[in-house]
């Protein structure tokens, strides 16, 4: 109850809210006025009561190019089975392929796929109860086909009775290490410069230049070492060199290290297991695996199991690396 002058009344009621409880999809509110010469008055409001939908998505998600990634989307909603709600989520991925099915425990949902040109990536709606929901959206996974300026994934959840939430998932593009030689002939005890005939790099989003890169170079032979950098520098003179920085210092410093081969191999030409690796802030899984096969010179050839005959010479012929090829996901 609120008594007062009318004054101190409206000021009073001007600070009153209401909040339903859960569960509860209908009520009423009666308001009663009077004042001291016997005068009354009465009104009822009704009250439609509506839960909005909760959706939960990652804040960001890495995801390479043409790699099947799953994507972690669920909904809750207070009221969804007591008031008998159909839940739809629409999702729109630009540059990106979605997939999801009714396969999981629970599911059942509607599941319509389309392409937006506009969006240059799917539009996937899934509808039904909360429980059908979020069991197909269980299934959903995506595969990025391109890099594009777009802000990330959106999601759009209603309830089909006036209450939405918008979500938003930023796309991470990890680095990655493209057109490693698997050969590189060095002459021992001579420097060598790695600029241009070693690598290429695909560095995180397209205009990115904020985020802290890595980039790793290993050796099992000979030392790196690297001069006038722009990025962070350890173990230079090493077998192992890493520099650190923004976009703009690792496109810099990228062809600026040397290799120098130390340790004689079965060949005066020395050839050693070499390989550089990008990294964001987190660990990215290597994208190939290093093999060696025997390279020999002109007039001699290894045994088909790696072994050398025993009538060439050892110093015919070295152990070279091979990159394995990455599979792609199935579709």
């Amino acid at each position: 109850m609120i008594s007062g002058t009318l004054t101190q009344i409206n000021a009073d009621l001007s600070t009153l809210s209401y909040s339903g409880n859960a569960g509860v999809v209908a009520d009423s509110i009666d308001i009663v006025t009077a004042d001291d010469r016997g005068g009354t008055d009465e009104h009822h409001i009704a009250i439609n009561l509506n839960a909005p939908p909760i959706t939960t998505v990652p804040a960001i998600v890495t995801a390479a190019i043409r790699a099947l990634t799953p994507l972690t989307i669920s909904v809750a909603d207070a009221d969804a089975v007591s008031a008998g709600e159909t839940i739809e989520v629409d999702i729109l991925a630009p540059g990106t392929e979605l997939f999801a099915d009714t396969s999981a425990p629970g599911g059942g949902g509607v599941i319509v796929k389309t392409f937006d040109s506009t969006a240059g990536g799917d539009f996937l709606q899934i509808a039904g109860t909360l429980k059908q929901v979020d069991a197909d959206l269980s299934t959903l996974h995506f595969i990025r086909t391109i890099v594009t300026d777009a802000p990330g994934i959106e999601v759009d959840t209603g309830d089909g009775r006036g209450a939405f939430n918008h979500q938003l998932i930023a796309l991470n593009q990890p680095p990655e290490v493209i057109g490693l030689a698997a050969e590189m002939t060095v002459q021992e005890g001579v420097a060598q410069q790695l600029a241009g005939s070693m690598y290429g790099l695909i560095l995180d989003e397209a205009g990115e230049t904020s985020s802290s890169l890595t980039l790793e170079f290993t050796a099992s032979k000979g030392l790196f070492s690297i001069a006038g950098a722009e990025g962070t520098v350890t173990g230079s003179g090493t077998n192992h060199l890493t520099i650190t920085g923004n976009l703009a210092a690792i496109l810099f410093d990228q062809s600026r290290p040397t290799y120098l081969a130390t340790t004689r191999a079965p060949t005066a030409s020395t050839s050693s297991s070499m390989t550089a690796a990008a990294a964001a802030s987190a660990a990215i899984p290597a994208s190939s695996s290093t093999r060696r096969f025997w390279h020999c010179r002109q007039g001699f050839q290894p045994r088909s199991h790696g072994a050398l005959r025993p009538r060439y010479s050892p110093r015919s012929c070295s152990l070279m690396p091979m990159l394995a090829k990455k599979r792609s996901p199935l579709r």
